[in-house]
């Protein structure tokens, strides 16, 4: 089992295999063999005065001991660094995906984002939607004042917003019956990564009876994405990738 000493060279040096002659794979596969101690020792890091490495920490240990470091992740939320605080979540979301370990620090999640800055608020805003926390609208609406919201995000909350205060039938109402055209692109996305049974009527409605290309467009291409994303396995697919290709220009006339 690596010292503390050892892993704390190794998180702090910009190349780490030369600093310690190890590789960062095998430093992981040494903790994976004893947990407990591997968590006991990565718990000293938690405390080091170096942000790198206490952030280098809590992924470290996500990946070696799963969930079995939970319970350390979510104390080092508590972190005064927003770095250390993003890495807590960026390891949240390896041991589990769909986002569930998060429910714990919601509370904490919704106050973040109101003060997290650069690309932390917006993914908290894609965060909070993810696990349907509805008890964040209220934070969701400040979160929309901020000014340092650049427009995608601000459009991209105002979508999640919309989502968590009426659930999916209100985009899928939205799409059937082609309202709020402006944002068509945004209902799509949000009905593809929910993956509702509901949401491939709906986008048969708009494909059909929507008057503009554009919005047929969308409908056709989500449609084609979830048929995808179904074969491939059951919803949310919240972790796929989804763009929208050659869709013609928003039409303000329409």
């Amino acid at each position: 089992m690596p010292s503390v000493e050892l892993l704390t060279a190794f998180a702090k040096a910009p190349n780490g295999k030369k600093a310690t002659g190890y590789t960062y794979q095998e430093l992981l596969d040494v903790m994976r063999v004893d947990c407990d101690e591997a968590i006991a020792r990565l718990k000293s890091l938690l405390n080091d005065a170096r942000t790198s490495v206490r952030a280098w920490a809590c992924i470290a240990g996500a990946e070696a001991c799963g969930r079995k470091f939970v319970p350390t992740l979510c104390e080092a939320f508590n972190d005064r660094s927003q770095d250390v605080q993003e890495m807590v979540v960026s390891g949240l979301l390896e041991i589990d995906p769909s986002g569930q370990l998060l429910r714990p620090l919601l509370i904490q999640l919704r106050r973040r984002l109101l003060v997290w800055d650069g690309e932390g608020a917006p993914r908290i805003a894609r965060l909070l939607a993810i696990v349907n926390d509805t008890e964040a609208v209220p934070y969701f609406e400040q979160y929309l004042e901020r000014s340092d919201i650049n427009v995608v995000e601000r459009a991209r909350g105002g979508d999640y917003l919309l989502y968590l205060r009426e659930g999916i039938e209100g985009i899928l109402g939205r799409i059937r019956n082609h309202r709020d055209h402006a944002e068509m692109a945004g209902f799509c996305r949000i009905a593809f990564f929910v993956g509702s049974p509901d949401a491939e009527p709906a986008l048969e409605q708009l494909h059909a009876t929507a008057p503009d290309e554009r919005c047929r467009v969308l409908a056709s291409q989500t449609l084609d994405a979830l048929k995808a994303a179904r074969t491939a396995g059951p919803p949310p697919y919240w972790d796929r990738r989804f763009d929208f290709k050659g869709v013609p220009r928003l039409s303000s006339g329409v």
